[in-house]
């Protein structure tokens, strides 16, 4: 199973790899990380009239090793990529990762082999399921079931060596379980006295409905709203029995075995694409056609949706205290840098990641500007 990243995630570790080749210079020469040997770099300026040989390779050296400084310590800094190689490898149904593997290496020289353990054994275990899933699959011949069709592939984590991946059971779909099944007997079979311990949480499922008017295709749904909108699934019910499966709130938190947050996200994904519908408080069927949409009350009242919106901007109003902090710290420690480069510094080293566009991030910068903290010159934003 695999986790969904925003897709302004997913090149963080080739850019941080990029980075940190430029503070060694043999792997910099090969891979390109001198910045005098971008011939498409259309922000290039000429060096000072003063400057040494070494000024652009020792300027980007200067960078990575000051945002470094940021952090308490280096296993702070280290934890927080080991987050991203994380999410990174659970993406997909992808087995081979070679831009995170370099990364990886590039860390290793910088920090040296024991600080990168876990991102090695994580590495690791990508490589080995590979080959376990395909034995698996072959072995316990897993074919879709019930009139499913299914394409399940595993990943094997070692816990110990991976970050903290929130926990939560439900119950899913009677032919995954079918195939769960078979796959953790195909599993303790090959690998003795070891078992898998499902993470349901961690996943990604693509699902296609077919509606009476129409087909909904979600390519990156989670685990839970497979599970909830399979609980809608009505191939047993009478052939005369034409109205769509209604299920109450209550009937499908015992169904599914799901704890009430997860249920009421689900429910809120599937209404919000117009899957399902609201027919009374608490009472949810599936929406056949789009021009019999009911005049039923929403899912969130409005109290609740006043709630939100607080939270949101309270989070909101951390986050932009936080990307300050970075950004003086940044421009005091590297000097002067183009809004692009202060974007992809801060993908690679804000906690949690960060998810603004660089639009968002220029008009934040203008923010900062007009509270006189920073100002703009020929390349780029400084401290004042």
């Amino acid at each position: 199973m695999s986790e969904s990243l925003p897709n302004s995630q997913v090149e963080e570790l080739s850019e941080l790899a990029a980075e940190l080749s430029k503070g060694i210079p043999a792997l910099a020469a090969a891979s390109g990380g001198l910045e005098e040997m971008d011939y498409e770099d259309m922000s290039w300026v000429p060096d000072p009239v003063d400057a040494g040989p070494e000024f652009r390779r020792s300027k980007g050296l200067d960078v990575v090793g000051s945002l470094f400084s940021l952090y308490e310590s280096k296993e702070v800094w280290i934890k927080e990529v080991q987050t991203i190689l994380s999410a990174r490898l659970l993406q997909d149904g992808e087995y081979d990762f070679e831009k995170e593997v370099r990364t990886v290496e590039l860390l290793k020289l910088r920090f040296g082999d024991s600080a990168t353990q876990s991102a090695d054994i994580m590495l690791k275990d990508v490589s080995d399921s590979k080959r376990v899933d395909a034995v698996i699959r072959e072995v316990q011949r897993l074919l879709p079931r019930n009139n499913v069709a299914t394409d399940f592939h595993a990943k094997i984590l070692s816990r110990l060596y991976w970050p903290q991946i929130k926990q939560e059971t439900f119950i899913p779909p009677q032919p995954i379980q079918h195939i769960m099944t078979s796959y953790q007997q195909g599993f303790e079979q090959l690998k003795k006295k070891r078992k898998i311990d499902w993470m349901m949480t961690v996943g990604r499922v693509e699902i296609e409905l077919e509606l009476e008017d129409r087909m909904v295709v979600i390519p990156d749904a989670t685990p839970a709203q497979a599970a909830v909108i399979y609980a809608f699934n009505d191939n047993d019910q009478d052939e005369e029995d034409d109205e769509p499966k209604a299920m109450a709130y209550e009937q499908l938190l015992q169904e599914l075995n799901m704890s009430e947050e997860t249920l009421h996200t689900a429910l809120s994904f599937w209404i919000e694409k117009e899957v399902l519908v609201q027919l009374s408080p608490r009472v949810f069927t599936v929406l056949e056609t789009l021009d019999s949409t009911p005049g039923t009350p929403r899912l969130h009242e409005q109290q609740q949706h006043n709630e939100e919106v607080d939270r949101i901007e309270e989070e909101r109003t951390r986050e932009r205290a936080v990307i300050e902090q970075f950004v003086i710290g940044m421009l005091t420690n590297g000097g002067a840098m183009p809004t692009e480069r202060i974007s992809m510094m801060l993908g690679m080293l804000v906690p949690g990641g960060f998810r603004w566009s660089v639009e968002e991030l220029g008009e934040f910068l203008l923010e900062m500007k007009e509270n006189r903290k920073i100002e703009t010159t020929g390349q780029g934003w400084r401290v004042v």
